[in-house]
């Protein structure tokens, strides 16, 4: 790679928390790992707005 030529990459990061069942080990997670993009599987509907409120979304 040149000197004048830039590397880009994104960080993405796909969990199933099995019906919110490992939401509260894949938040500190996600705050660590920091990624760019994050999918997460099986997350209750219930459970979106109190998430929200902890990521500061």
């Amino acid at each position: 790679m040149k000197d004048s030529e830039q590397s880009t990459s994104i960080k993405l990061i796909s969990l199933n928390v099995e019906n919110s069942y490992h939401l509260d080990h894949a938040l500190p997670f996600l705050r660590r790992e920091l990624p760019g993009v994050a999918t997460i599987q099986e997350l209750n509907e219930k459970d979106i707005p109190l998430r929200r409120m902890r990521f500061q979304m």
